[in-house]
């Protein structure tokens, strides 16, 4: 691995970063970055997916020296500098806002909510206990999946994904849908989504 670059693994996507204050000098890195790659997986047989591979530039101003103007050359293909890009299941946009990654959140979330409304819904035999089990370990998951990385997204974002926590525990709890959602979280004893991110959050601090 060059000495300017900095890699990350999971099963078989390979993230490559690094960073210069000039984006001329930052395309550079990465085009040498990639033929270094290139020839160590040629070596070892491992194939690169290059209809797979994308590219982002995370800009700290808005310079024009920030704006890329042509593409990173890899081998024979143009590998296309992308306003946003989704690794390992979340959605990094160039301003870091994580909009469109939450909006997709909520949209899993709802439609896993629906697939589980007869089993959820008040006229449902099953028990609150089952029915909060079920929250638990399948849609919290979902609202809260890689939170380390999107924590810092913008309070108007955040309470979209405690929307559609408090929408499911009244479906649960058979509350109706005006019912406070202070008293909703004291009387079932769940964190709200950004203290149950928070308390996460300082878990791993510690274990690290």
């Amino acid at each position: 691995v060059p000495s300017y670059m900095e890699t990350a693994y999971y099963a078989d996507d390979t993230a490559l970063i690094t960073s210069s204050k000039l984006t001329s000098a930052l395309l550079k890195k990465m085009e040498k970055g990639l033929l270094a790659f290139h020839k160590y997986f040629h070596k070892w047989k491992i194939k690169i997916n290059h209809n797979k591979t994308q590219a982002i530039i995370f800009p700290f101003n808005k310079s024009p020296k920030r704006t890329p103007r042509r593409e990173i050359i890899f081998g024979n293909e143009n590998i296309a500098i992308k306003n946003s890009v989704k690794y390992l299941g979340v959605i990094f946009d160039k301003k870091l806002l994580f909009k469109n990654h939450i909006d997709q959140t909520c949209q899993k979330a709802l439609k896993t909510l629906k697939a589980l409304w007869v089993l959820l819904n008040r006229r449902s035999n099953l028990n609150f206990k089952n029915k909060n089990l079920l929250f638990k370990s399948i849609i919290r998951p979902i609202l809260t999946y890689a939170c380390p990385a999107w924590f810092t997204a913008a309070n108007c974002h955040l309470k979209r994904l405690q929307i559609i926590q408090n929408k499911c525990l009244k479906i649960i709890n058979n509350k109706h849908w005006r019912y406070p959602t202070h008293l909703l979280h004291q009387e079932t004893g769940y964190e709200k989504i950004v203290e149950f991110i928070t308390r996460l959050l300082i878990v791993e601090t510690v274990r690290a």
